[in-house]
C-alpha cells in the first residue's frame, strides 16, 4: 500500500472515528457546550476550508482509481487463466493473477476514496446542524428571559386590550414588553386605529 493510500486509510479512520464522536447521545449539559464550543472557534468554517482541499485529493485518488480499474478490466476482459504457460516464469497464469490482485487493489482505494470523500459531507452536515442547534438554544434562552421578565412586569392593561380580553397574538404580547419606544409607539397607534 502506498504512502497515499495508507494515508487516506488514516483519514477515513478518523473520520469514523469523529462521527461517532458527534453522533453520540451526550447528556444535555456536555451537548450544550460542545456546540457552544465548536461555535465559538468557527470550526464549522474552518473545517469546511480544510475539507474542500481534502475533498479535492480525495477527487483525484478517486479518479485514479476508477482509470486503474477501468484499464485492468480492459485488459482481462473475456480472459481466464490459461494454464499452458505454467512453468516458463512469468506465464500467462501470473501475469492473470497479478492482474486480479492490482484489480482488487484498485477496488479497494476506490471505497476508502468513495468512504472518505461521503465521511467528510457527514461530518460538514453535522457540524452545520451543531452550529444551528447552539444558535437556536442561545435564542430560545433570550425567548425565555423575554417571557419572563415579561410576566414579572406585565401590568394589567399589556396583557388585556380595552376591555376585548387577552391579547390573543404572542406578537404583540413581545411587541408590546419591546423596551424599544418606537415599536411601544407604532403598537398603540395600531390599537387605537382597531
Amino acid at each position: 500500500m502506498s504512502i497515499i493510500w495508507l494515508s487516506i486509510f488514516f483519514l477515513l479512520s478518523f473520520e469514523l472515528t469523529l462521527v461517532l464522536l458527534l453522533c453520540l447521545p451526550l447528556p444535555k449539559l456536555v451537548r450544550k457546550r460542545l456546540a457552544a464550543g465548536l461555535s465559538r472557534a468557527n470550526v464549522e468554517e474552518n473545517f469546511r476550508f480544510a475539507s474542500s482541499f481534502i475533498m479535492a485529493g480525495l477527487g483525484l485518488a478517486l479518479a485514479e482509481s476508477i482509470n486503474t480499474i477501468r484499464k485492468l478490466q480492459a485488459r482481462t476482459h473475456g480472459q481466464s487463466p490459461s494454464y499452458a504457460n505454467v512453468g516458463g516464469g512469468c506465464g500467462q497464469l501470473e501475469v492473470y493473477h497479478q492482474d486480479r490482485e492490482r484489480l482488487f487493489r484498485a477496488e479497494r482505494n476506490l471505497y476508502l476514496a468513495g468512504f472518505c470523500l461521503t465521511l467528510i459531507f457527514v461530518i460538514r452536515r453535522i457540524l452545520s446542524l451543531l452550529d444551528e442547534l447552539s444558535e437556536m438554544e442561545i435564542q430560545h434562552a433570550a425567548a425565555l428571559t423575554v417571557t419572563a421578565s415579561v410576566d414579572s412586569s406585565a401590568s394589567p392593561e399589556v396583557l388585556t386590550a380595552k376591555d376585548e380580553g387577552p391579547v390573543s397574538s404572542t406578537t404583540e404580547t413581545l411587541l408590546v414588553s419591546d423596551p424599544n419606544p418606537e415599536t411601544d409607539h407604532q403598537l398603540r397607534q395600531r390599537k387605537k386605529g382597531d
